[in-house]
């Protein structure tokens, strides 16, 4: 993943990612694993001895989970800000690459994302289909079959047998993503990043505390570096993550392994620089929407009243979502007055999320001694980083689903403590609850297919909705701005035709004759 970002990031800049270059791209893959054809067949002979050691219900029930994911993937998109900008920033990327001041057009068309730029090379030449979820599905898929895995070994649970901490941790996460919506399922249904990270956090955290004390100087060094790095070029909330990234350099520098500190410092710089280029291309401002390192001077640059009035609709938006008060009203609402009406108004799995979460890191500190023995230094390093993430959340922009990683990892972090490396008798038999599982997920889809034929897409994905535009000529540009659909509460533009927008300044301006040359506002 992070090689298919890296080189998306690397040609965004200069060309858009259409159909010729993925393919041409993919192409490239296909003959260079032909031409390491030794390393191919050991990489899918380890894949398929993975699957060789899973039990005959836990392929089923894996089975029945990619069938869910899949009919979910395969209907419409469940999501106000894919509707609204993120299959636009996807189309731009598709059809003209990098192209100047498109912020200028919406605000949040400079949200730009490493995510969108992979999710491009993933979309054939028809764009009336939904296929700008299909790598979202795919991260589904891929964190509910590892977790599916690490439970295999209670299918083979016999008497006498005790679970560990990994086994419930394991167990507990899982059941988690798939029961609140926005974590498995909800994923599925649009083109957002937030779980990515989630999932990639939860993988690389359990990945390591699973090791306890058995760890030597490099482990997970090359990923510790580069995993928070892409993270970062997904979302740029996640930088208290970089904490891993200069911990895994220090790391290197003191064992003095040069060689591995040029490569992934290569490997680093080739994720940021083009990131933060493509930023500045799309609205002036290398860490939109942050005005932090105002330092390049071009025409197109987002004005910075509206970069304030931006964040501030972040700030108040999530800490009381607009539907339950206005900004004004959040605005008015001191510490801790603000905090009761948030939790308020979360959503009841939220409420759960969140209570656990921050349950588990308070009770985790009365367990110091326990963690500061029974863990390995990274994972030491890594709950520092989280917390940090977890403060700059809570006064930034507390939506649950941007640390939804954070809080289940707090979970595992106390489940560790907890269990310690003890072993607890089953207070029933497992397979009885995978049998549970299979039968519930089984009679979701089952009942979702039937119920609604939105989801009967055994072909192809569901069609993206096509709302009636109002068109507006701005020099010699012709813009949309679509009118509301499907009883929507706001206008969104879905997959319409380039350039798409919702209000026209009166100062936006082309600042050529073709949509390439981008938009400024005049001054």
């Amino acid at each position: 993943m992070i090689a298919i970002t890296l080189v998306g990031q690397l040609a965004v800049l200069f060309v858009p990612l259409d159909i010729y270059f993925s393919t041409s791209f993919f192409l490239a893959i296909v003959i260079l694993g032909l031409l390491r054809m030794k390393q191919l067949f050991i990489f899918f002979r380890s894949i398929t001895a993975v699957f060789q050691k899973l039990s005959l219900l836990t392929l089923l029930f894996m089975t029945v989970a990619w069938l869910m994911i899949v009919m979910i993937n395969s209907g419409p998109i469940v999501m106000d800000d894919t509707d609204s900008y993120h299959l636009q920033m996807i189309k731009w990327i598709h059809e003209y690459g990098s192209v100047p001041g498109i912020a200028n057009l919406h605000n949040r068309f400079g949200f730009n994302s490493s995510w969108f730029s992979s999710i491009s090379l993933f979309i054939p030449f028809s764009d009336h289909r939904n296929f700008y979820t299909v790598l979202n599905g795919t991260v589904s898929v891929w964190l509910a079959s590892f977790l599916i895995v690490q439970i295999n070994s209670l299918n083979n649970f016999k008497k006498g047998q005790s679970f560990s901490f990994s086994d419930i941790s394991a167990l507990v996460l899982f059941l988690a993503i798939l029961l609140c919506w926005p974590m498995l399922r909800g994923n599925s249904t649009n083109a957002n990043y937030d779980f990515v990270t989630t999932s990639m956090i939860l993988v690389l955290f359990l990945k390591t505390i699973m090791l306890r004390k058995e760890t030597t100087e490099d482990v997970f060094i090359s990923e510790w570096i580069t995993w928070p790095i892409y993270l970062f070029t997904i979302r740029i909330i996640n930088f208290p993550l970089l904490l891993l990234s200069l911990y895994g350099f220090y790391t290197l520098t003191r064992s003095k392994e040069w060689k591995k500190i040029v490569k992934s410092s290569a490997v680093s710089l080739l994720l940021l620089v083009p990131f933060i280029a493509r930023n500045v291309i799309l609205s002036g401002y290398p860490f939109y929407p942050s005005p932090f390192a105002n330092i390049f001077d071009v025409d197109w640059k987002v004005d910075r009243g509206m970069i304030n009035s931006l964040l501030e609709y972040i700030k108040y938006f999530n800490r009381v979502n607009t539907t339950y008060a206005d900004i004004s009203q959040t605005k008015q609402l001191g510490f801790p007055a603000w905090v009761i009406s948030w939790f308020h108004y979360l959503f009841y799995y939220d409420k759960l999320v969140v209570i656990a979460g921050i349950f588990s890191y308070a009770a985790s500190l009365l367990w110091i001694k326990r963690f500061l023995a029974i863990n390995n230094k990274f994972t030491k390093v890594f709950v520092l980083a989280f917390i940090l993430q977890l403060l700059s959340w809570f006064f930034v922009a507390p939506d649950p689903r941007f640390v939804y990683g954070e809080l289940l990892c707090g979970s595992v972090l106390f489940i560790s403590l907890l269990v310690g490396n003890r072993s607890y008798p089953a207070i029933i038999k497992p397979v009885y609850l995978f049998i549970v599982l299979f039968a519930g997920i089984f009679l979701y889809t089952f009942f979702k297919i039937g119920r609604d034929a939105q989801y009967r897409n055994f072909m192809l994905p569901s069609l993206i909705p096509q709302p009636p535009v109002k068109e507006v000529q701005v020099d010699q540009i012709l813009l949309r701005i679509p009118e509301k659909i499907l009883h929507n509460w706001n206008p969104r533009c879905y997959a319409t035709e380039l350039p798409c927008l919702y209000i026209v300044n009166p100062k936006l301006r082309a600042r050529g004759k073709t949509v390439a040359n981008g938009f400024r506002l005049e001054k």
